[in-house]
């Protein structure tokens, strides 16, 4: 007796389209690196309307 599980018709997909935002956190690393590497904080961010602050809060969304 092979009974189908409600669960086999589930197939989860993803769409080949990007979200629109992103959380600043990808942008916060590569800053972080960048600031290990000796180039200054506020030059880095100077003109991208991000403030230091912005880089800890992960409620921060960005466009790519």
């Amino acid at each position: 007796m092979n009974k189908i599980s409600p669960t086999d018709s589930i197939h989860l997909t993803s769409s080949n389209i990007l979200s629109y935002y992103h959380s600043v956190n990808s942008f916060a690393v590569v800053v972080r690196y960048m600031e290990a590497l000796g180039i200054d904080l506020n030059t880095l961010l100077t003109g991208s309307g991000i403030h230091a602050g912005d880089l800890d809060n992960p409620d921060i969304l960005v466009i790519p």
